[in-house]
């Protein structure tokens, strides 16, 4: 199947999965990012998605990101792509949280696209502290691409305190850090400040991101 048929036959599953009895959730968020060196330009991007969730656990979910506003000499779909993801998730009586699926990258204005299969585990390692692994696969026979990334979180009084790590694997060299804080406010908005470097990269390769994120 071509990438027009497959784009068009899970957008047309999207649209029918109310008369499947399906939960719809949403979100809109933005992110922007400043590097550290004087060099680097700033950059701000958006996304919108949705996602059908039935109540076994499986779900169908859209996502369209754009990257860049600020860059003027690029055209805004010259870096945005849609996702289209189809999963599985859920809850263990043990308190463990899962996601097992797989994500369709689609470039919009290049002919470009890619496959990835991703599965993560949540679960609590006391009452406040909160861990999440995940492990991303590129499903590509020429290129060897994945990553496995560590999230820690922790509620401190109002704001929420978290890190992450990604270890890159097999062609994919990157070991990025994250750490940031983050505050949700009024019913479905978040906030966050984060702090990246990727340690694999000589000299200082770090940016700052302001994020915001609305589900509805």
């Amino acid at each position: 199947m071509n990438k027009g048929c497959s784009t068009f036959a899970l957008f047309s599953f999207l649209l029918a999965a109310p008369l499947l009895h399906a939960d719809f959730s949403g979100h809109f968020a933005t992110h922007l990012q400043q590097g550290l060196n004087s060099e680097d330009d700033a950059q701000w991007r958006f996304e919108l998605g949705g996602k059908y969730q039935w109540i076994q656990g499986y779900y169908l979910a859209a996502q369209i990101e754009t990257q860049d506003w600020l860059d003027s000499d690029q055209k805004l779909r010259d870096h945005s792509e849609v996702e289209l993801s189809v999963g599985y998730q859920g809850e263990s009586q043990e308190g463990f949280s899962y996601d097992i699926g797989l994500r369709n990258e689609t470039s919009i204005s290049f002919d470009r696209d890619a496959q990835w299969f991703y599965w993560s585990l949540g679960w609590r390692l006391d009452a406040d502290v909160s861990a999440e692994l995940t492990l991303e696969k590129l499903l590509d026979l020429d290129d060897k691409y994945s990553n496995l990334e560590l999230r820690l979180s922790q509620p401190l009084e109002s704001i929420e305190v978290f890190a992450g790590f990604t270890l890159g694997l097999e062609d994919d060299e990157q070991k990025t850090l994250e750490l940031g804080v983050g505050q949700a406010f009024i019913p479905g908005h978040y906030l966050h400040l984060s702090y990246f470097n990727d340690l694999e990269i000589s000299g200082d390769r770090g940016y700052m991101e302001l994020g915001y994120r609305f589900e509805f």
